[in-house]
């Protein structure tokens, strides 16, 4: 179902009032974010839904989008805005039609930004930390909802050069190319699929710690006698500050990123089932060892077998 269109008019709507409130800050604010995407020429505002403003064009986002091209109102002239009085001085000498949009979490102003970096064919920011791709898994969201495909070749040759330089790992980029729909980048992100990622936290996956519970023998069966009670409650206490497997989120530790068989549940209902089924057969010839895979044999095969599925489709 398309969602519903960004209102646009002159007055911002009741939900826009309260969400600008709520951000204490007005679309007048300039901030590294918004500050380059202030054209002087411009005949459209967009407002995030956390109250900034960016001036900016009609025909450029009417090329990114079918959904923007039949939403947004006409170039035209600009309405002069009122003299304003000496205590309530005036930042802009033109009143723009306005675009609000209102999804918190969806439609920020990072998200803006990115978007615009992309519209107007701007060097992307590098996102030198993992919590810095957030930015651009989200930006992936908003893309996909208001139909911006057009922009989905620029974003993806960008990720697929991260994905080189080891900046976001091989995982991230196999799913961001799933959502993009772009084959280069999913084949560059499978021949680094032995990167072992999987490994931020310090946990154990519960089926190979009953493995190793079955393999030992208890103390006072080798006839050492029961263990110190210090030293039995210190072990507790350590245990019970470790974090808890998440079969949701966490993965195996020391497993590839990309053995599909070792990957968090929500990772692998994320990949589309086309991309899944490739992946896992494409794996077999990559060698019998997990631990000795060829991730450039099998970025091959997935390759061939994703063709093979798409010419049935």
């Amino acid at each position: 179902m398309r969602t519903r269109p960004p209102s646009h008019h002159r007055r911002p709507s009741q939900e826009a009032l309260t969400l600008r409130k709520l951000s204490t800050i007005t679309e007048d604010t300039l901030t590294p974010i918004n500050e380059p995407f202030q054209f002087d020429n411009a005949d459209v505002m967009l407002v995030s839904s956390d109250g900034l403003g960016f001036k900016v064009h009609t025909s450029k986002l009417g090329r990114c989008s079918k959904i923007f091209r039949t939403t947004l109102p006409p170039p035209g002239p600009s309405l002069p805005t009122p003299p304003s009085s000496p205590t309530s001085p005036s930042t802009s000498g033109l009143d723009l039609p306005e675009i609000h949009f209102v999804d918190a979490q969806l439609e920020t102003g990072i998200t803006i930004s990115l978007f615009l970096h992309l519209t107007y064919s701007l060097p992307l920011p590098v996102p030198t930390l993992p919590v810095y791709f957030k930015a651009y898994e989200t930006l992936v969201d908003f893309l996909v909802k208001w139909e911006c495909a057009f922009l989905y070749p620029i974003l993806g040759s960008a990720v697929k050069g991260w994905v080189e330089d080891g900046l976001i790992s091989s995982s991230k980029g196999l799913r961001m190319g799933d959502v993009l729909g772009d084959d280069k980048l999913m084949i560059e992100s499978i021949k680094r699929g032995g990167e072992y990622t999987w490994t931020g936290k310090v946990i154990e996956d519960p089926n190979k710690k009953r493995d190793k519970v079955k393999r030992s023998t208890p103390n006072d069966e080798r006839g050492q006698g029961r263990s110190d009670p210090s030293s039995s409650s210190s072990c507790s206490s350590s245990k019970a500050n470790q974090p808890r497997f998440d079969i949701l989120r966490d993965g195996l530790p020391g497993e590839a990123s990309l053995d599909l068989t070792a990957a968090p549940y929500e990772y692998f209902v994320a990949l589309s089932d086309d991309v899944k089924f490739s992946l896992l057969r494409a794996s077999r010839v990559g060698g019998k060892d997990r631990q000795d895979v060829d991730w450039e044999k099998v970025a091959v095969e997935f390759q061939r077998v994703l063709g093979e599925l798409r010419k049935l489709s």
